[in-house]
């Protein structure tokens, strides 16, 4: 009982706090590529642009604030990505990352501003902290809102249905949604289909071989269920 009494007289600043950091990534394409915005950090070498986040202010607000202070960009919409907590991010102490991505416009982008090329497994070049894997994390959700943003416009096309199954095993597991083809998406894509081909009559198929085997009649894909993770 008296460890319990005493735990009930602490206040929250008698806990240890962290401090709490901002961090955003803007996705934009420039030149065909996908590129991220960074900055010349303090410490040293290139970083995402972010700040600490200042008593009584909002999240959404301190990346705004980062953005316009250290990037020179203002109205960015950006959406929360993920908390970065592990405890060896930041040299300087125990920092907790709010990370935050948006995407915009190439032109959008200061002339001087420093991008940095995206592949397959992150940035073309390391950056400061965690940064890598913030961008890593933007680009992969990027990607795949743009998949599930296309699905759900078949669907109100009429083009694909989708379904909502169980939730998965694990503890707190997300409900998954299924995108299955539907008959007027099979005759959409059987029209663009033949139309790609006569638009195609008499090209040497030694040109693209890829493309001549793909449209022999063979099924464009396979009709099996895309799942996506519901909240």
């Amino acid at each position: 009982m008296a460890k319990t009494s005493a735990a009930h007289d602490k206040k929250l600043t008698d806990y240890p706090r962290p401090s709490v950091a901002v961090d955003v990534a803007v996705l934009t394409v420039r030149d065909g590529i996908l590129q991220v915005l960074t900055v010349e950090h303090r410490l040293g070498g290139r970083a995402l642009p972010g700040t600490f986040l200042h008593e009584g202010e909002l999240l959404a607000d301190a990346a705004a604030r980062a953005l316009r202070s250290k990037a020179d960009l203002a109205d960015v919409a950006v959406t929360q990505l993920h908390v970065f907590d592990a405890l060896d991010r930041d040299e300087r102490g125990w920092v907790l990352s709010v990370g935050h991505s948006g995407a915009i416009a190439a032109d959008r982008i200061p002339a001087d501003a420093l991008l940095v090329p995206i592949g397959d497994s992150g940035p073309a070049e390391p950056l400061k902290f965690d940064h890598n894997e913030i961008v890593r994390r933007a680009g992969r959700d990027v990607t795949v809102a743009a998949v599930y943003k296309t699905l759900e416009r078949l669907e109100d096309k009429g083009l694909a249905l989708s379904t909502v199954g169980e939730p998965t095993a694990e503890r707190g597991g997300r409900r998954k949604k299924y995108f299955r083809i539907q008959p007027a998406g099979r005759r959409a894509l059987a029209q663009a289909l033949a139309s790609l081909r006569r638009m195609t009559e008499g090209l040497p198929h030694e040109l693209d071989p890829a493309f001549a085997e793909a449209t022999a009649g063979k099924p464009a894909f396979a009709a099996e269920p895309l799942p996506r993770e519901e909240p």
